[in-house]
């Protein structure tokens, strides 16, 4: 299992955990609600951050 796929099942767990829509995480967190889905859909990859 890639590491974007590891990602995906751990955001859509911890959010249904904390009992989340993805609307709430959206406004909380500042994505795209469209973002998150994709996310936890694996159609897109949560960016990297560089290190520098």
């Amino acid at each position: 299992m890639s590491i974007d796929h590891l990602i995906a099942a751990r955001l859509q767990r911890l959010r249904k955990l904390q009992g989340l829509t993805i609307e709430t995480l959206a406004a909380k967190s500042g994505v795209s609600r469209g973002m998150i889905s994709k996310i936890e859909g694996g159609t897109a990859a949560p960016a990297r951050a560089s290190v520098g």
